[in-house]
C-alpha cells in the first residue's frame, strides 16, 4: 500500500495549475458550421462560462476579432491556488 501512495504524491501546486491556454484557431476548430463565428452550442468549457463576456457586441456570435479583444484569464490568485501565502 505504501507503494501506491508514492505514485499519488503530487504536490499539491502541480495538480492546480490551469492547462495552458489554447489559442483563437484552436478555438475556432469548435466551429461546426464553418461560418467563421462561434455560438454558445459551439462551445464548452471555460469558453462558454465566459461566452456573454467575450460576446462583445453581444450579437450571440463570438468572432475571432471579440477573442482577440476579450479579457485574458488570470492564474491562480497569489499564494496559489488556496489562497496562502507562498513559504520562502
Amino acid at each position: 500500500m505504501v507503494a501506491e501512495n508514492a505514485t499519488n504524491n503530487k504536490p499539491k501546486s502541480q495538480s492546480t495549475q490551469r492547462p495552458p491556454q489554447p489559442n483563437i484557431e484552436d478555438l475556432f476548430k469548435m466551429d461546426i458550421n464553418r461560418d467563421g463565428m462561434l455560438t454558445k452550442l459551439e462551445v464548452t468549457g471555460p469558453i462558454l462560462e465566459d461566452f456573454d463576456k467575450i460576446d462583445l457586441n453581444k450579437d450571440g456570435f463570438m468572432t475571432r476579432e471579440e477573442l482577440g479583444q476579450s479579457p485574458k484569464p488570470q492564474g491562480p490568485p497569489p499564494g496559489g491556488a488556496e489562497g496562502r501565502p507562498l513559504r520562502r
